[in-house]
């Protein structure tokens, strides 16, 4: 997504690994969320503890990601700790976890699919290496709706508008999760959406749920090796282009690496304005 954006930014956020110097209030306040969820969805499904107690755990996690870092405001919507801790509690009393339809999928093992984390080769080399490139990703959950197998995430928003679920209905995010867990024996009947919408006076739910046929998976498979030429050709040319366009450099409230491409020698700002972060 990011080098359909701009394949500038991916060579900046990717392949040299450079990055606000404060976290995002939007990526921090969804991981916090995440991993909130999961930690109370393990301690009830898979640690036997009971409803009570298993909010607490889950409580206790999202607190912890979250720490005691500040953000100023944002114009809409709310992310705060104080918010993220009243989404959670407004989830679980819409989905409490002993109600719930949609319960995680068991392995013969005994273990719960609270999280799904795949990695497939791809037909495509890498430049480098002459590996395979990968096609990784990791869902929320693999659950059973209905008697049927759906990959499950959690979106965290600033507001849930009329458009929200329609977004998602041609979204090769899950459309990977569904092919991804096909691969991996699971077979999906499709993906199911749940929004969280964290305004400022209120928490507001939706769901979508997506379903994918064949050829969308098998003509998401041939786009994505397509794009996936594209770029080792930028990498083997060493040129990155720039789409220098209202679509891209102010999408989401401006791009993180605008100021690089205000100056002509941007190399010096980086340091300034950036931090790398290696990903492992």
């Amino acid at each position: 997504s990011d080098f359909f954006k701009c394949p500038q930014y991916m060579q900046r956020a990717y392949l040299q690994h450079w990055g606000s110097s404060r976290p995002s209030v939007h990526l921090h306040a969804g991981g916090a969320f995440a991993s909130s969820l999961e930690a109370a969805r393990r301690a009830f499904y898979d640690n036997d503890c009971n409803e009570a107690e298993s909010l607490r755990l889950g409580l206790e996690a999202l607190i912890k990601f979250y720490g005691p870092v500040q953000f100023e405001p944002t114009k809409n919507g709310d992310k705060s700790l104080d918010n993220v801790i009243r989404a959670y509690d407004s989830y679980f009393q819409r989905y409490p976890l002993s109600s719930d339809p949609i319960k995680p999928f068991k392995l013969a093992n005994g273990k719960s699919m609270i999280e799904f984390t795949f990695s497939i080769p791809t037909e495509v080399m890498h430049p480098d290496t002459g590996q395979p490139i990968l096609y990784g990703g990791r869902s929320d959950m693999i659950g059973i709706l209905n008697e049927a197998l759906f990959v499950t995430d959690e979106k965290t928003a600033t507001s849930l508008g009329e458009q929200w679920a329609n977004q998602w209905e041609l979204e090769s995010q899950f459309t990977g999760y569904i092919a991804a867990s096909k691969v991996y024996g699971y077979p999906v009947a499709g993906a199911l959406i749940r929004g969280i919408g964290l305004l400022k006076t209120k928490i507001t739910h939706q769901e979508a749920i997506l379903y994918r046929s064949d050829w969308e998976i098998e003509r998401w498979w041939q786009q994505l090796h397509r794009d996936i030429r594209r770029m080792v050709a930028c990498y083997k040319e060493g040129v990155w282009d720039y789409a220098l366009s209202k679509n891209s450099c102010a999408a989401y409230g401006g791009c993180t690496f605008k100021i690089l491409c205000t100056t002509q020698h941007p190399e010096q700002w980086l340091p300034i304005h950036f931090r790398q972060k290696h990903w492992n």
